[in-house]
């Protein structure tokens, strides 16, 4: 999947069709994909481990072509749409970019609730307790 794609379904649900606007959202899009991706490169790592996935390299930018591949698992696709939405519409549509921003975060916790909260021993501090 290309940044284009996400960017594209981004647009759908704001039910964005002005071309003049759509110039500014895609100039703005590139940064804001590029800010998911860095946000989100940590989260990515743990969840490609603990479903022992392929991690994809990722190394972050500032901005990003959005004719080029998205570098997370795509299980961050929906989260990824509605991060883009939320922020597109943000100056002009505040309920709809709280909603969106909402659906971002569920979708990011319910990410993060499938991930092992640690992956080390506890050690034992009192030894001499019973």
């Amino acid at each position: 999947m290309t940044y284009r794609e996400l960017y594209d379904s981004a647009l759908r649900i704001v039910s964005e069709t002005d071309e003049n606007t759509n110039m500014d959202y895609e100039e703005r899009a590139e940064y804001i994909l590029a800010a998911f991706c860095s946000e989100c490169a940590g989260i990515n790592k743990k969840y490609c481990k603990a479903n022992s996935l392929t991690e994809t390299d990722f190394s972050p930018k500032s901005v990003v072509p959005l004719s080029e591949r998205f570098p997370l698992h795509e299980v961050f696709v929906p989260a990824a749409v509605y991060y883009l939405g939320a922020m597109l519409v943000s100056d002009e549509n505040e309920s709809l970019s709280d909603r969106l921003f909402a659906l971002y975060t569920d979708a990011i916790s319910a990410i993060q609730e499938g991930l092992p909260w640690s992956n080390h021993k506890i050690v034992n501090r009192y030894p001499n307790m019973t």
